[in-house]
């Protein structure tokens, strides 16, 4: 994925755990996976491009980490609330994307407090197909990329967009011609 290079090394790792998950390989050993889990969150929704409406991100687990940075659980609320509305239908294009790639997904923006502070964010999110996954199951990990002294303690609101980084076509995936005389 470009700009995959500059991500935060805790980024970096979910992003090959992720893809190692949705084509079913062995999980890498990366540097910087440690302490990962408390920014863990997973989110139900239906994202396909034929779904024309806006669908809920529901927010089912939510990382302690998170529940520490944005000063409440968002368990059981839409994930897609923290976004204004024209960065929502960015983040819900970049999970669709996600999930018809079926491989991770990567979002960059500041994350702001009530009074205006920022700290800088990188989002990841990835389809999770599996048995015992429910339909529509992703899996999210939200990195701050330091400077949350920066925000002198106040919990984080809302996340603005900066870029998106959906994943890169795979080899072989490319479209195809037909041509049919009948």
């Amino acid at each position: 994925m470009i700009g995959e290079e500059a991500c935060h090394p805790a980024t970096r790792a979910m992003l090959a755990y992720g893809r190692a998950l949705t084509r079913r390989a062995e999980p890498p050993r990366i540097a910087g996976a440690d302490g990962v889990a408390d920014r863990l969150f997973v989110f139900e929704g239906r994202f396909h491009p034929e779904v024309k409406e806006r669908t809920a991100a529901m927010v089912r687990a939510f990382g302690e980490g998170l529940v520490s940075l944005f000063g409440r659980d968002l368990r059981h609320t839409d994930m897609l609330s923290l976004f204004g509305a024209p960065d929502r239908v960015l983040m819900q294009g970049l999970i669709t994307a996600a999930s018809s790639a079926n491989d991770p997904a990567l979002a960059r923006g500041a994350a702001l407090t009530g009074s205006g502070l920022v700290v800088g964010v990188e989002i990841m999110v990835m389809p999770l197909r599996s048995d015992m996954a429910g339909p529509g199951r992703h899996l999210g990990h939200i990195q701050p990329l330091g400077g949350e002294a920066f925000t002198r303690g106040e919990k984080l609101e809302r996340i603005v967009l900066h870029a998106l980084y959906p994943p890169a076509p795979r080899a072989g995936s490319a479209l195809r011609l037909v041509v049919s005389n009948d």
